[in-house]
């Protein structure tokens, strides 16, 4: 689901959670008063059919829009985790003309077959792409939904003037293999970096109760322990431990930054492999801000956590996996 909260009274957070069970140390979005935050949610339901949601302090509305689910024996696609590639820039003319996405306006994006990306022309049943806005001209909102399909009542991301914030999007995809993004107000710059896409092949997902695998204020730590610094990286064990088997291919995770000295941005890739061109949370100072990640798991279980610049806390919550 695709939550978001709005009109909160003080500052706060939400974690929503199977019913039936205790909250968990974890949360999926961190607002406060005049902010309209969104973070999309995998959540494992409870026996009963539902979900809870816990709101920390004071008074906010939540909105909720389902985008998919997830039944074992009840068919469906499968996952395919990729390292993470750009495939839509409007800064640069990747994906779409050089230009912001204007008021009342609604774009085509191609996502399959495209920028070697690793999603193939045909098979495509969804894509999930981490989306981001860049330098928005007034406050507004973006829909992604599927390019042969009404636009419907839901956004993925809300944001205002200057900020740059991203969210996670799972799509599904047109019978082009397209999907339209449509922005509300003012103009906006979009980017998409795709990670992952359904199909009739690949791994099928495994449900948690949220667990912290990863906290730089405490322990666990990574490596090396404490807050990231400007220009560096940390590992994090994301498979292999307690939480999450060493079978996984990739992992669903939570990921919170906190107490940033300077803006900045995280990227979260698989161990072994080169850096992409990709970011998945972007901060400023003194934020706290989540935005939730599935990344593939890399050499040894682990995953790297780059941030570009000053120094920032970064906390994980892992959600639910992929594997056989």
């Amino acid at each position: 689901m695709n939550m978001t909260g709005t009109q909160a009274s003080a500052g706060t957070y939400l974690t929503v959670f199977p019913s039936g069970e205790s909250p968990p140390l974890a949360s999926n979005i961190n607002l406060g008063p005049g902010r309209d935050v969104a973070n999309l949610v995998t959540v494992k339901v409870g026996s009963d059919g539902d979900v809870m949601v816990y709101n920390a302090n004071g008074q906010t509305h939540v909105i909720l829009d389902v985008v998919g689910w997830y039944g074992g024996t009840l068919g469906g696609s499968l996952f395919n985790g990729l390292s993470p590639t750009r495939i839509l820039d409007t800064r640069t003319g990747t994906g779409a003309p050089a230009a912001k996405v204007g008021p009342d306006t609604t774009i085509d994006v191609d996502v399959t077959n495209t920028y070697n990306s690793g999603v193939p022309a045909a098979g495509v049943a969804a894509v999930v792409v981490n989306a981001t806005v860049n330098a928005p001209t007034s406050s507004s909102y973006l829909t992604v939904y599927p390019s042969d399909s009404s636009r419907p009542l839901a956004s993925n991301l809300n944001f205002v003037p200057a900020q740059t914030v991203p969210n996670l999007v799972i799509v599904k995809v047109g019978g082009d293999g397209k999907v339209k993004v449509y922005n509300n107000s003012g103009s906006t710059d979009v980017i998409f970096d795709v990670v992952g896409w359904y199909g009739a092949s690949g791994d099928q997902f495994h449900a948690l109760t949220p667990v912290r695998i990863l906290d730089t204020r405490s322990s666990p730590q990574g490596a090396p322990p404490g807050p990231v610094g400007p220009n560096t990286e940390i590992t994090a064990v994301v498979a292999g431990g307690s939480a999450v088997p060493s079978g996984a291919s990739s992992v669903i995770i939570n990921t919170t930054v906190t107490q940033g000295t300077a803006p900045s941005y995280l990227t979260v890739y698989p161990a072994g492999l080169p850096r992409p061109l990709a970011s998945n949370l972007n901060f400023g100072p003194a934020q706290d801000i989540p935005n939730l990640v599935i990344v593939k798991v890399g050499s040894g279980g682990n995953a790297k956590i780059y941030n570009n610049n000053g120094q920032v806390h970064v906390i994980l919550d892992a959600v639910g996996y992929f594997g056989p």
